[in-house]
């Protein structure tokens, strides 16, 4: 994970090639996040389906 984002630090300010490094980093990190929270929506999505069909089931 660490090389789609190697400048990612909270060092000194970057300059020249490595500032198109850092912020290619930055827009990876930004993607990857996009990606986790996208999952992590889709898959309490599906509990709360899961669930509500269980409850449906168990009334009848």
């Amino acid at each position: 994970m660490t090389d789609r984002y190697p400048y990612r630090h909270h060092g000194p300010a970057v300059h020249g090639s490595k500032l198109a490094d850092y912020l290619i980093s930055e827009a990876n990190m930004t993607e990857d996040i996009e990606q986790l929270r996208a999952e992590n929506a889709r898959l309490r999505g599906s509990r709360l389906t899961t669930s509500r069909q269980t409850r449906a089931m168990s009334c009848c």
